[in-house]
């Protein structure tokens, strides 16, 4: 049982409450606590007096009620493990202090309220709480006590000088909270590295920013058995007209070796993973999984100026295994791709020096040149160094071969003569429209890509086929050769004519149209040349479709 206020009597009475043996237990003693405080008043009836501040004896007291005056000054000496002071507030007390200690204008500068409230008023300049322990203080050495049952409040400025010490697990040691409109830090932790001078070390600021100054900060996490990260940070970016930058650090590179580190992420005191002063990024390993439809790897701003010769790509290795490595290794898995797709492409300008289709097929502007017994000992080349005949035969010499001789392609210096490209149509026939338009068949389509820049002779045909056409007037069908990039157009002189006549309701094959062989010089290394055709107008009745189809390209300088 316990005594208890007013407001705290009368909420164990409200409407449809039950009061508990507790509750009625807690009135009891009030009610006689009050008694017992109307019969210490009753003993200092009448006014408010004036007592003097004389000496008491161990074995006497002083009563004073409210609103008495002691004069002099108020002297304790207490023996051990005694209370040297009390000071009881009343059953009933809600406002006002028990304890009020004035300055000489009679301004509060310390109080103490009921419900144990502790107030203090602080001077400019001055310390507004000072708790010094004894200097033979051995046992709960602490002179600021904070645990799980109490906290303090401090005002901006307020400072506490020595150590908080939480003793119970999951429970806040100190809490600090900000005003509104702060705009200083809310916490700070100073270094003192000299008399009367203070460094911040440690500052938290209102808007959530923590800033730190000095040398390093050393984190050890010890040994861990589950997945603690040592640093574990989330954002979420909320604002599409903002760059925004998850971590940043910014070096004044004042003076510094050229070893300098950005970053270093080790594992057992070995570098894994460094970012030098300069970018350059080191690393023991490097595994890249690009999202779709994205370049995973990319070089911009390359450049080499005056006398620089660095180059774009640099490895280095060594081979000492009995083992067959692969110094360089693309493997693409083909679900679907273009003909003309490139496992390698060496470009100069924009323009292709040498690539390697998806096919193997490899073309170069120039002459593959190689040492000992590989091209440049072959009859494909002009050297006669390696002509066969007979030992000490004036060069060139006469060829002896079998039944025989096969050649992949004529041969002039660097150029490769009878190179052909050709598509012929597979899939579902195409239905003419009025509009010029290629040939789609679905599956193979008439479209090649001339790899190699050079001169062509092309050529091809279409197959038309009348399907219940009914045509009333003569009507011109139009197949061509177009090119479909490198600035699109129809190959000049490729357009092949034939008149439909005026047929009723035919079915029946209208023509096998050639495509008339047309001279073709290009100077790209990719054109796309496909058979397009068109009729001026759509027959009266049935329709007008393309069975077969074919492109062929023959290079001939």
């Amino acid at each position: 049982m316990s005594v208890q206020n007013a407001t705290v009597l009368k909420s164990f009475f409200e409407t449809n409450d039950q009061p508990s043996q507790q509750q009625f237990g807690d009135l009891i003693d009030t009610l006689q606590e009050a008694r017992d405080n109307a019969t210490a008043a009753a003993a200092l009836a009448g006014s408010a007096q004036t007592i003097a501040g004389t000496a008491l004896s161990s074995a006497t007291s002083r009563v004073l009620r409210a609103g008495d005056t002691m004069t002099g000054a108020l002297s304790i000496n207490g023996s051990a493990d005694v209370t040297q002071l009390l000071v009881k507030e009343s059953a009933i007390q809600s406002f006002g202090l028990l304890a009020d200690f004035q300055n000489f204008a009679g301004q509060t500068i310390f109080g103490i309220g009921p419900n144990s409230g502790v107030f203090i008023e602080g001077k400019t300049d001055t310390i507004q709480l000072w708790i010094q322990e004894a200097t033979t203080q051995s046992i709960w050495p602490a002179a600021f006590w904070v645990d799980k049952n109490s906290f303090q409040f401090f005002q901006c400025g307020s400072t506490i000088g020595t150590q908080l010490d939480g003793l119970v697990s999951g429970q806040t040691v100190l809490k600090v909270r900000a005003f509104a409109a702060q705009a200083a830090a809310v916490f700070e932790v100073h270094t003192s590295p000299s008399a009367f001078v203070y460094n911040t070390a440690f500052a938290v600021k209102n808007n959530n920013e923590v800033a730190l100054s000095g040398a390093f900060v050393t984190h050890t996490q010890g040994i861990i058995t589950t997945d603690l990260p040592g640093v574990n940070h989330s954002v979420t970016w909320n604002q599409g007209g903002t760059a925004f930058t998850a971590w940043k650090s910014d070096v004044t590179d004042a003076a510094s070796s050229a070893a300098s580190l950005l970053m270093d992420l080790q594992v057992g005191t070995v570098s894994k993973f460094n970012v030098s002063k300069a970018g350059l990024v080191t690393t023991a390993g490097l595994y890249i999984s690009p999202a779709p439809d994205t370049v995973p790897f990319t070089v911009n701003g390359y450049s080499v100026t005056a006398a620089g010769s660095s180059g774009v790509l640099m490895m280095s290795g060594q081979w000492n295994t009995s083992g067959t490595p692969t110094a360089i290794k693309l493997n693409i898995t083909d679900s679907a791709s273009n003909a003309a797709s490139l496992l390698l492409d060496l470009q100069i300008g924009s323009g292709s020096q040498f690539k390697v289709t998806k096919a193997g097929v490899v073309t170069s502007t120039g002459r593959l040149n190689a040492v000992g017994a590989s091209l440049t000992d072959s009859l494909l080349f002009t050297d006669n160094s390696y002509d066969i005949g007979a030992s000490g035969a004036t060069r060139p010499r006469t060829l002896f071969a079998g039944t025989s001789v096969v050649s992949p392609a004529f041969m002039i210096g660097a150029s490769v003569l009878n190179v052909t490209y050709s598509a012929y149509s597979a899939g579902t026939v195409y239905t003419v429209t009025a509009t010029n338009a290629l040939a789609d068949f679905g599956t193979t389509d008439p479209s090649i890509t001339i790899a190699a820049a050079g001169t062509y002779i092309l050529s091809g045909f279409v197959k038309v086929d009348l399907n219940a056409a009914t045509f009333a007037s003569n009507r011109l069908f139009t197949a061509r050769i177009r090119r479909t990039n490198n600035t699109a157009a129809n190959i000049a002189n490729s357009d092949s004519t034939f008149s439909t006549g005026t047929p009723t309701i035919v079915t029946q094959t209208m023509a096998i149209i050639p495509i008339k062989d047309v001279i073709y010089t290009t100077a790209n290394a990719n054109d796309v040349l496909e058979i397009w055709v068109d009729i001026s107008v759509l027959p009266d009745a049935g329709t007008l479709t393309i069975e077969q189809a074919s492109i062929v390209a023959t290079r001939i300088s």
